[in-house]
């Protein structure tokens, strides 16, 4: 009797210390559910007696614990579930402050508010990168672009590749990618065993005449590379969004028009930045491309330029003879697989020459493409300050 009432005495005094129901041993708090503890820790308790088989979540006053073989393990860090879900666990307790990613047996999972969410689908890091996610998991399989509000990325297997510039293909399209980022997509639905060529356009926008372009293009399914004078952007922008939203490339020729050849490093960087600014911030695009006014080069332009210098391999002299007939005479018969065609979006006679050739180049079989489509299918890869003339 007297060793009765001592254990008794101590369940008590234990019960009255720790705010939480012990289990003493003898059927006096038989009915008790929770964690209750003694000198070797935390423990789950059913109906009033330890579970030693039980591992997973339980919770008292001071939150959700991670329980491995009936008792709170501390040591543990990693996702565990109950009824409502998985959570994440840091030091043997679910910690609710935490988003991010953590890991189980079946791979790592996106974390919000200490809960897996397994609706997610984007991007989300941890200490090793930027990862892709699908259903809240990691997709180590995919390869394509993915988004935060940062921009649009280029995944591999996965994972951000921040290091990678150069051509990707994904969902059955290509990507532009610079240093991870995913610049821009180029048509996937070129043939590259047809002949291609790109069709260029210097000075604009000027929508009269750039408009009439567009419209001819848009007939046929064809695109073209329009290089902006940047200090016109803003006066002409729609016409400049409805180019990019057909599919073609805005590219940069200066900001205002001004011979490269003729400025020291800091004011071509000016000029270039300053027309690479508009076109972002008008039409939503980033430009990877310059051509120098007149194609002027030298070694401080190639130095300076941290874009391909695109130049031309057929030349229509449209700013000179203004003369519908000519320009078009200047490309139909002549024009070879892989050219570029140089031409002006400000003359009336250069858009009633477009209405023309167009038509009749996509009848010879060719396919109009940019210059970034044109450099891909032909197995170029574009170098920041090099000179293009055409891709045969």
């Amino acid at each position: 009797m007297k060793k009765f009432l001592k254990l008794f005495i101590m369940a008590v005094s234990i019960l009255i210390l720790s705010k939480t129901p012990a289990y003493a041993g003898d059927g006096s708090f038989a009915g008790y559910n929770g964690l209750a503890r003694n000198e070797y820790g935390w423990w789950k308790v059913e109906n009033g007696k330890v579970n030693f088989d039980y591992t997973g979540l339980a919770k008292n006053e001071n939150g959700w614990f991670y329980v491995s073989g009936g008792k709170v393990n501390f040591d543990y860090t990693g996702l565990a579930k109950n009824q409502y879900g998985w959570f994440y666990v840091s030091g043997g307790k679910v910690n609710f402050n935490y988003t991010g990613l953590a890991k189980n047996q079946y791979g790592w999972w996106r974390v919000e508010s200490g809960k897996v969410d397994f609706a997610y689908t984007g991007l989300a890091k941890n200490e090793n990168g930027w990862f892709y996610l699908h259903g809240g998991k990691v997709d180590f399989s995919y390869t394509g672009p993915a988004s935060n509000e940062n921009g649009e990325f280029f995944v591999k297997n996965g994972n951000i590749k921040f290091g990678y510039s150069g051509y990707s293909k994904g969902n059955n399209t290509v990507y532009i990618v610079e240093n991870g980022k995913v610049i821009r997509s180029i048509y996937s639905n070129v043939d590259p065993a047809k002949p291609m060529i790109a069709l260029t356009y210097d000075d604009g926008p000027y929508s009269p005449v750039t408009s009439r372009i567009l419209d001819a293009l848009e007939a046929v399914g064809g695109r073209a590379t329009f290089f902006n004078v940047g200090n016109r952007i803003g006066s002409y922008q729609d016409v400049a969004k409805r180019a990019v939203q057909i599919g073609c490339s805005i590219s940069n020729h200066t900001w205002d028009h001004t011979s490269l050849t003729s400025l020291g490093s800091s004011s071509i960087v000016s000029e270039i930045n300053g027309c690479d600014n508009a076109i972002k911030n008008y039409t939503g695009e980033t430009s990877l491309l310059v051509r120098p006014v007149g194609g002027a080069v030298n070694a401080t332009v190639k130095a300076s330029v941290d874009a391909p210098l695109i130049l031309w391999s057929v030349d229509t002299l449209d700013w000179k003879n203004r003369n519908a007939s000519s320009v078009y005479s200047k490309v139909i018969g002549h024009v070879q697989d892989g050219d570029i065609v140089l031409m002006h979006d400000l003359y009336t006679s250069t858009a009633e020459a477009s209405e023309k050739m167009i038509p009749e180049l996509v009848r010879e079989g060719y396919q109009l493409v940019t210059v970034e489509e044109l450099a891909y299918y032909k197995g170029y890869t574009l170098k920041d300050g090099q000179t293009y003339t055409c891709f045969r």
